[in-house]
C-alpha cells in the first residue's frame, strides 16, 4: 500500500475562520450593552475629556501622556457620531474596542510564529478573551488597547525580519504604540531585542520608530488652547515623564502591587452606580479558573526558560509574560490591577503550552476544547459585572468570592 500522502495545509479561509469566530462573538458581547453605563467609568472620566477637546482643535487635556490614542478616540468617536453609527459614550468605547480586538488576533498570530497549531492558538487566543480583563479594559476608553494593539503588531513584523517593507511598517508600529501609552516600552524592547536585522539597520528601525512616536505631536501645534509649537515636543517629554512622577496612586482605594495581579488578590471596580430600579456595575478581575492555572503555568514557563533545554520559542513566550511583569515591578510606584492588562495578553498561551506538554497528543486538542467551554462558562456567569448593565439591587454580592474583590 502507497504511503498516506501529508495532510494539507489549512487554506487562508480556514485559518482565517477561528480568530473571524472570536472577533464576531467578542464583539457581539460588547455591543450588545456598548453605551452602558451612560456616564463614563473609571479613567475614561480623564481620556474621553482630552479626546473631545483634541479631536476639535480645543486644548491639551490629560498632557501626562502621549496623545495618540486620544487622537484616535476623539477622532473616532467624532466620524462614527457623524455617520450615526454611535453616540457618547459608546462611540469612544467602538473605537477602543475595536484596537483591544487588534491586540488579541495578534496574540494567536505572535503565537503561531513561534510555532502554535492553529487549533493551539486559536485555543490560546479564546482563553484571553475570556481572561475577564482583556475584555472590560478594551471596552474601556482608555489608551492600553492602542497602545499593546500597535506593538504586538510592530512585534510581530520586526521579529520576521525581512527585505520587504513590513519590518519597516513594523518599526513604525512601534513608535506609534508609544505615542499612545509609555508602557509599551517592554514590547518594544523585546522588539529590539529580537529583530534578526544587523546593528545597522536595527538602529535605522529604531531611528524610524523615533519619528513614527514624534509624529502625533506635531498637530498640537494646531490647537487653539496649549498649543505646543514643533520646537518644543522634546521638552514636551519632560512635561510627560514629571506629570507621571508626580501621580500617587498610594491612596486610591484599589491601589496594588503587581505581585497582587496574577494572584488575582486585588482586582479593582472601574464602576458601581446605584439607580433607580437597580445597580450597574464594571469590575475590571480575572476569570478565577484560568488565573488559577495560569500561576503554576506562568511559573513553570519562567523556570523553563532559564534552562538549557528551552527553546528559542519558549524564552520568547516567557519573556512576552515575565518581561512586561517584572516592568512593573520594578517601579516603585503604587499601581492598579489595570496595568496588567499586557502582561495577562499572556495568560491563556502560557496554560495552553503547559497543556502540550503535559497531555497525551490525542488528549490535548479535547481538552483545551473543555478548558475554553468552562471558562466561557464562567464568562458568561460573571458577565453582568462586565458591562454596566442594570441588574437587581445586591447583585454583584454572588460573586465577590474573597473579600479582597470588593
Amino acid at each position: 500500500m502507497p504511503p498516506s500522502p501529508p495532510p494539507a495545509a489549512p487554506s487562508a479561509l480556514r485559518r482565517a475562520a477561528g480568530p473571524l469566530a472570536a472577533a464576531l462573538a467578542f464583539g457581539a458581547l460588547f455591543l450588545a450593552h456598548a453605551g452602558e453605563p451612560a456616564d463614563l467609568v473609571f479613567d475614561e472620566t480623564h481620556y474621553v475629556p482630552a479626546a473631545r477637546a483634541l479631536a476639535r482643535l480645543a486644548g491639551d487635556l490629560n498632557w501626562e501622556h502621549p496623545p495618540l490614542g486620544k487622537w484616535l478616540l476623539g477622532l473616532g468617536a467624532r466620524l462614527l457620531e457623524a455617520l450615526h453609527l454611535a453616540s457618547e459614550p459608546a462611540a469612544f468605547r467602538v473605537v477602543a474596542f475595536a484596537f483591544g480586538l487588534w491586540a488579541l488576533l495578534s496574540v494567536g498570530g505572535l503565537l503561531r510564529d513561534l510555532g502554535f497549531a492553529g487549533w493551539a492558538a486559536e485555543a490560546a487566543v479564546w482563553l484571553t478573551g475570556l481572561n475577564f480583563l482583556w475584555f472590560v479594559q478594551s471596552r474601556t476608553a482608555m489608551l492600553e488597547p492602542f497602545s499593546a494593539a500597535f506593538a504586538l503588531a510592530g512585534l510581530r513584523r520586526v521579529r520576521r525580519g525581512g527585505d520587504g517593507a513590513s519590518p519597516w511598517v513594523g518599526w513604525a508600529l512601534l513608535g506609534l504604540a508609544m505615542a499612545s501609552k509609555w508602557s509599551a516600552a517592554p514590547l518594544c524592547a523585546l522588539a529590539a531585542l529580537w529583530s534578526p536585522w544587523p546593528l545597522r539597520r536595527r538602529v535605522a528601525g529604531v531611528a524610524l520608530a523615533v519619528l513614527a512616536y514624534a509624529l502625533p505631536f506635531a498637530p498640537l501645534a494646531l490647537l487653539a488652547k496649549d498649543a505646543t509649537p514643533l520646537s518644543g515636543i522634546p521638552a514636551y517629554q519632560l512635561k510627560m515623564l514629571e506629570g507621571f512622577s508626580r501621580v500617587d496612586l498610594s491612596t486610591h482605594p484599589y491601589h496594588s502591587r503587581f505581585w497582587q495581579w496574577p494572584t488575582l488578590l486585588r482586582p479593582a471596580w472601574y464602576h458601581f452606580q446605584r439607580v433607580a430600579g437597580g445597580e450597574r456595575y464594571v469590575w475590571g478581575g480575572g476569570n478565577p479558573l484560568l488565573f488559577a492555572l495560569a500561576l503554576p503555568a506562568t511559573l513553570w514557563l519562567g523556570l523553563r526558560a532559564l534552562s538549557r533545554r528551552a527553546s528559542r520559542a519558549e524564552r520568547q513566550l516567557a519573556l512576552l509574560y515575565w518581561g512586561q511583569l517584572l516592568f512593573w515591578a520594578a517601579l516603585p510606584r503604587m499601581q492598579i490591577f489595570y496595568y496588567f492588562y499586557p502582561a495577562s495578553l499572556w495568560l491563556g498561551p502560557a496554560v495552553v503550552w503547559a497543556l502540550l506538554r503535559l497531555a497525551p497528543a490525542r488528549a490535548a486538542r479535547p481538552a483545551a476544547v473543555a478548558l475554553v467551554a468552562a471558562c466561557a462558562a464562567l464568562f458568561l456567569w460573571f458577565s453582568p459585572l462586565f458591562d454596566g448593565r442594570l441588574e437587581p439591587p445586591g447583585t454583584y454580592g454572588r460573586y465577590m468570592w474573597t473579600v479582597r474583590w470588593r
